[in-house]
């Protein structure tokens, strides 16, 4: 969708005309600093397309896109293709970052835990599913060659027990993590893949010991004879561990990457949210609602966090509100998406995030050789 014009949004009670520009010619750069926001997979290639334009519009320069992972049947590529290439596309053209998460979804039954890749056949059918879906993207005859960069995040927050319960999860998290890195690299080189792709590793809760899981990956390394990194970049979420949902800086995680790793590599925080008021009550508990004007408080200092600390970048989650989630958007659940003429409606909290957002990138600009 070429040089759409978006419909008008609504930012409080200001309207902004908003024009998605999309350069032409030339050769792409990966991001100085990567602002990220997650978007949902969707069936409708409208409501992927305009997703990505309202993202871009409002300042991010790349998407988080989590895709679901089961075993043993998984028949989730075949089937969700479509759904991912309808953002992925869209963000092709506008020639922003795309990373993507291959989750095991969280069970609704406490009884039965989701199902990390755990064994070697399991982590073998992980790796399977991120080569099946990387040729869709960036294959010879995949839907989104113009992206700037594929960032492939391995799994979600291993050392919380809701998305990875065994005991052994550092261990096991650090087997698929040295695997799906080692095969990341041999398939684009044997592929010949043009989009830059890079592993980022750990997507840590920072609520959860992530000094104590970090050592374990290290120890667990060593005895496969890996000594160093084995990822391009490294991640946490940098959510508050105190009622104030300040976001948790990344000084002590940079110094445990050089002590366990060896040596510095690109951090981000990849994970950060401020839910407010929802249109859906009950959808979360009420003690952790914020106003929208802290949400555009809390948005900016993790921003200026990123910029003071030489973070690499962070992501908010998500750009709309879930209906049956928490309400974390900076707009409203909108069921009306895609739809001609129509326009999504922002929380007050945009404004402010969107100019947060054009001062990072305008800082990044500056420090780009």
């Amino acid at each position: 969708m070429k040089n759409r014009l978006l419909s008008i949004l609504f930012v409080g009670m200001v309207i902004i005309p908003v024009i998605v520009s999309i350069a032409r010619g030339g050769s792409y750069q990966s991001p100085q600093t990567y602002l990220i926001v997650s978007l949902q997979p969707t069936e409708d290639k409208s409501v992927g397309a305009a997703q990505v334009d309202v993202a871009y519009s409002a300042g991010f320069n790349s998407i988080r896109v989590i895709m679901p992972w089961t075993y043993p049947g998984q028949a989730e590529v075949n089937h969700d293709w479509p759904r991912l290439c309808n953002l992925a596309a869209e963000a092709s053209e506008l020639h922003m970052a795309l990373f993507l998460d291959l989750v095991p979804p969280p069970s609704k039954d406490p009884a039965k835990p989701p199902k990390p890749p755990v064994t070697s056949s399991q982590i073998t059918k992980y790796d399977k599913t991120l080569h099946d879906y990387m040729m869709y993207l960036i294959g010879p005859n995949g839907c989104a060659q113009g992206i700037t960069e594929l960032d492939i995040q391995v799994a979600n927050e291993p050392n919380y027990s809701v998305f990875w319960p065994q005991a052994t999860a550092a261990e096991d998290y650090t087997h698929l993590a040295i695997r799906t890195y080692k095969f990341i690299r041999q398939m684009v080189a044997k592929a010949g893949l043009q989009v830059p792709v890079k592993v980022v590793a750990g997507e840590l809760a920072s609520s959860h010991d992530m000094k104590s899981f970090m050592d374990r990956m290290h120890d667990e390394a060593q005895k496969w004879d890996y000594h160093g990194p084995f990822f391009d970049m490294f991640s946490y979420h940098c959510y508050g561990t105190d009622t104030s949902q300040q976001p948790t800086f990344p000084d002590s995680v940079e110094n445990w990457l050089v002590t366990d790793f060896g040596q510095p590599v690109p951090l981000l925080c990849t994970e950060y949210a401020v839910p407010t008021a929802s249109r859906f009550p009950g959808t979360i508990d009420s003690v952790s609602i914020q106003s929208e004007n802290q949400q555009a408080k809390l948005f900016c200092q993790t921003v200026s966090m990123v910029r003071s600390s030489g973070l690499a970048g962070f992501g908010w989650f998500r750009l709309f509100d879930d209906p049956v989630g928490a309400p974390t958007g900076l707009y409203y659940y909108d069921s009306a998406l895609g739809q001609q003429g129509h326009s999504p409606v922002a929380k007050s909290s945009l404004k402010a995030a969107s100019q947060c957002l054009a001062a990072a990138s305008a800082a990044a600009a500056v420090r780009q050789p």
